[in-house]
C-alpha cells in the first residue's frame, strides 16, 4: 500500500481529478471550439469520454509536482503510465458492464471513479518505487503524444464503429454536442 505521507495526496488527487473530469464533461457544451474539442468530450460516445482521463489528470499531476513529484525520480514515468493505462481500463470496464447491465449514469460515474483510483494508484506506486523507470519515460511520453494526436484526429474523423457512436443513434463525431 501507499506510505502514510502519500496516501492523503492520493485521495486528494483522485478527488480533484474527478471534480475536473465532471467539469470537463460539460466544457465543450459550454464553450464549443476546436481547442476545447481537443481536451473535452464533444458528444456522449464512449470514445470521447476517454478525454476525461487525459487533461484533468494531467492538471492534477502538474499541481502535485511541487509538493510531491519533484522528490521522486519516477514521478514523470508514473504520470505517463497512468495516462496510458486509464483509457484502457475505462474501455474494459465499460464494455463489461454494458454486456450485463443497462446503461445507467450511476455505473458511468462508478467506472470513472474506479478508473481514476486505479490510474492514480499506478502513478503513485511507480513514483515512490525504488526501481528505476526513467528509461521508459521517453517511450511512454511519445506514445501519449501520439494518443493526443489520435484523439484530435478521431474527434473530427470518427470511424463508424460502436465506441464512436453517440448512444445508439447512428450519429458520430463533433457535429452533435453534449447535453
Amino acid at each position: 500500500m501507499l506510505s502514510k505521507d502519500v496516501y492523503p495526496k492520493y485521495i486528494l488527487a483522485v478527488s480533484a481529478s474527478f471534480a475536473l473530469a465532471v467539469l470537463f464533461h460539460f466544457l465543450y457544451g459550454w464553450f464549443p471550439s476546436i481547442i476545447i474539442s481537443l481536451i473535452a468530450p464533444v458528444n456522449e460516445s464512449v470514445f470521447e469520454h476517454v478525454k476525461l482521463f487525459y487533461v484533468p489528470a494531467l492538471l492534477v499531476y502538474l499541481f502535485l509536482y511541487k509538493s510531491f513529484g519533484k522528490y521522486y525520480p519516477n514521478y514523470l514515468t508514473g504520470i505517463l503510465a497512468s495516462i496510458l493505462i486509464m483509457p484502457i481500463i475505462m474501455f474494459v470496464l465499460y464494455f463489461i458492464y454494458r454486456s450485463f447491465l443497462p446503461d445507467l449514469i450511476v455505473f458511468d460515474i462508478l467506472i470513472t471513479i474506479i478508473v481514476l483510483l486505479i490510474g492514480f494508484l499506478i502513478s503513485f506506486r511507480i513514483s515512490i518505487s525504488d526501481k528505476n523507470y526513467i528509461l521508459i519515460a521517453s517511450f511512454v511520453f511519445n506514445v501519449i503524444g501520439v494518443m493526443f494526436l489520435l484523439y484530435a484526429y478521431l474527434t473530427y474523423n470518427p470511424p463508424k464503429t460502436k465506441i464512436f457512436e453517440i448512444d445508439d443513434t447512428g450519429i458520430y463525431g463533433v457535429h452533435s454536442t453534449i447535453d
